[in-house]
């Protein structure tokens, strides 16, 4: 980039930063203190508004208070004195309406319409002797905005015995609001305790009571108008900023004194800062001009100081490009600083001239001493590195003795740890087999007496299997015998019934002789006595046969019982029976089981003695193979050693060769680069023109 240019660039950018930076704190200064006139001025405005409307009201008081305080009003004669009276009233002060709340709360109207107003806050304070409004209400029947007014009505005793109501006009409100407002298009609106509008340009937004405080907590767009209409219900004063329906707006707000009310003066941030947005137009169109004039000075400047830079960089170029003539000067036609540096200029080629005929006689001294040197580091070099691959091939070839060592050394190592491992298995192994023919020795004995037992449990068997047989013998005999004590009990038995006939018959035989010898009389006494005893007799027969007949009962009812015994008995002793010879027939399978359990158990333990006679073998051999091993790891730890200690010495003589080679081979490459440097300073030198 050309000085020109760059002076050009630097004077634009300078003048653009000034004018950027003028107009940045012009505008910031500028915004600041309309800021704060805005700030001060809003709050103050909303004041003023406040105080305009606590006039009106205490003009609206004033005129109730005055129409209460007349002599017809105080009257209290209603028909002849105060209905007039408020007609006439309502008419001259162009009211709504009017009337009057006697102490029942029943409150009448010129028209003849009562209403109950007896509840209500504002008639209540006006009973207690204090003249107040009402809230602003929607009147359902003209669709309008409207207020109560109500003050005292006081008797000669100055007592309060009733109270006179105003309804007015509430639209008053908003048209003071209309004529309040800051800057172009400003307005102000009021709300009640309640957050609701009771006054706005917008007539709409009275009629539905519109309340922002409200809506702002479900509706995130009115959430910064929420926060000013809760400081405004607080009674506070201030001001605040948000923005609604699409555009920045600002307020100052202030309680309107004796009322709930709060009101709101200001307008559009757009047109309250059209002021300060018009300077900073004005000041980018200046600054635009400025820096425009400044262009052009600094290009017509420019030309006047690069002229003579530019005749000094021709002939520079000349002496590079061209032939390199060092016997040029530079015409000096001024006394400012130019014309200095062209007088210096020349002098500066004077000595250039100078310096380069030295180099060139110099320089071709330097060029064959160089070239001798060149030739005789080469063969230096040729030598160095040849010396040092044969240190390489030598370390290679200890590095892999070295390698080969400690390889054989690890392997040998892993092969001694493997017959320690192999004796050790082999020792267990032994062990293993000495307990298992030990085990078997125990088996066979254990098998020889379980076999002796079989033997002596199959004798038993046989005595049980006779035992049981003659046992089931006697019992057939006992059963059968049993049966015979049945039949024979049986017999008894009608033996004792036949008994009990004859003591029976003896017995009528007895009483009849007892009737014949009563019929006798005297003579029949002794016959009596016979034919008693005889029947005492009879009768003591019988229940003899009686308690026989029981008895053998019972006899042949046990007897019954026993055979069935002696039966089952006999089952049991033929399932005994049967059970012995299946246990009979399971003990000789078993001993014969036995006896091929222990032929088989001979020849294991003969294998196993053989197999415990080869261990012994094997083990030996391992503990030689173990104390060999051993003696080729000591011997193979020493060629290590020896190896690499070797392989250190041929390290160190690598390293002291390689250093060597590195020092030739950059004295070689120094003395190339010498010798070209030195042809290309003659080839240099030969370009410049210095007779």
């Amino acid at each position: 980039m050309s000085i020109r240019r760059k002076l050009s660039l630097s004077v634009v950018f300078l003048l653009l930063f000034i004018s950027v930076a003028i107009g940045a704190i012009s505008y910031s200064q500028g915004y600041k203190t309309v800021t704060r006139q805005l700030k001060e001025n809003a709050p103050e405005m909303a004041k003023y508004g406040a105080e305009i409307i606590r006039e009106r009201l205490n003009y609206y008081i004033v005129s109730i208070e005055g129409i209460a305080a007349r002599h017809v009003i105080r009257s209290m004669d209603w028909e002849k004195s105060q209905k007039p009276a408020l007609e006439f009233e309502t008419k001259r002060m162009n009211y709504l309406g009017m009337g009057i709340v006697f102490p029942d709360g029943i409150a009448r109207y010129p028209d003849g319409t009562t209403a109950n107003l007896g509840e209500r806050l504002y008639v209540q304070q006006a009973f207690k002797g204090i003249t107040n409004f009402s809230d602003i209400l929607i009147s359902k029947v003209t669709n309008s905005p409207v207020m109560m007014v109500a003050t005292p009505i006081r008797n000669e005793n100055n007592e309060v015995v009733a109270v006179l109501i105003v309804r007015l006009d509430a639209v008053w409100l908003s048209a003071v609001t209309d004529r309040l407002g800051y800057g172009e298009k400003g307005y102000a609106y009021i709300i009640d305790g309640k957050g609701a509008l009771i006054a706005h340009g917008n007539r709409d937004y009275v009629l539905e009571q519109r309340n922002f405080l409200e809506e702002g907590k479900t509706k995130p767009e009115f959430s910064t108008l929420s926060v000013m209409f809760q400081k405004m219900v607080k009674g506070e004063s201030g001001f605040d900023q948000y923005p609604f329906m699409g555009s920045d707006r600002f307020f100052g707000y202030a309680p309107i004194s004796g009322t709930a009310w709060s009101i709101a003066i200001g307008g559009y941030k757009t047109f309250v800062f059209k002021d300060v947005s018009t300077m900073r137009l004005m000041i980018i169109v200046l600054s635009v001009i400025f820096i425009f004039a400044g262009v052009i000075l600094t290009i017509l400047l420019s030309h006047t100081i690069v002229r003579p830079i530019q005749q000094v960089s021709e002939m520079l170029r000349e002496i590079s490009e061209g032939e390199g003539d060092l016997t040029r000067k530079l015409e000096v036609k001024s006394n400012d600083e130019l014309g200095s540096m062209a007088q210096y200029f020349n002098c500066t080629l004077d000595k250039i001239r100078c310096l380069v005929v030295l180099v060139k006689n110099q320089s071709t001294t330097l060029q064959n001493i160089s070239n001798q040197l060149a030739t005789n580091m080469t063969e230096t070099s040729a030598s160095v590195n040849e010396i040092s691959a044969n240190i390489l091939s030598v370390k290679h070839q200890a590095i892999n003795q070295s390698s080969s060592s400690i390889e054989t050394s690890a392997t040998m190592t892993q092969i001694t740890n493997g017959i320690e491992n192999l004796n050790k298995q082999i020792e267990s192994q032994a062990a293993n087999v000495t307990q298992s023919s030990s085990a078997i020795e125990e088996m066979m004995a254990n098998i020889g007496s379980v076999t002796q037992t079989l033997i002596k449990n199959s004798d038993n068997i046989n005595d049980l299997t006779k035992a049981s047989e003659s046992g089931r013998n006697d019992l057939t005999v006992v059963a059968q015998d049993i049966q015979e004590v049945a039949r024979e009990s049986e017999g008894l038995l009608e033996v004792s019934t036949v008994i009990q006939g004859i003591a029976s018959q003896t017995n009528l035989l007895a009483m009849n002789a007892a009737i014949e010898a009563a019929h006798a009389g005297d003579s029949g006494k002794g016959f009596a006595v016979v034919a008693d005893e005889v029947r005492k007799l009879a009768e003591s027969s019988g229940e003899q046969a009686k308690t026989v007949s029981i008895v053998l009962n019972k006899i042949k009812a046990s007897v019954d019982r026993i055979t069935r015994s002696t039966e089952m008995v006999i089952d049991n002793f033929n399932t005994i029976e049967t059970g012995v010879k299946i246990v009979s027939q399971q003990e000789f399978a078993v001993r014969n089981a036995m006896e091929e359990q222990a032929v088989g158990s001979k020849q294991i333990l003969d294998s196993i003695r053989i197999l415990n006679d080869i261990t012994e073998k094997v083990q030996a051999g391992s503990l030689e193979m173990l104390t060999g091993s051993k003696e080729v790891i000591r011997e193979s730890q020493s060629l290590s050693r020896i190896t690499e200690e070797i392989s250190n010495s041929m390290n160190e003589m690598a390293t002291g060769a390689g250093q060597i080679t590195i020092a030739v081979n950059n004295v070689n490459d120094l003395s190339i680069e010498n010798k070209n440097s030195i042809d290309a300073l003659v080839d240099e030198v030969a370009k410049f023109k210095v007779e």
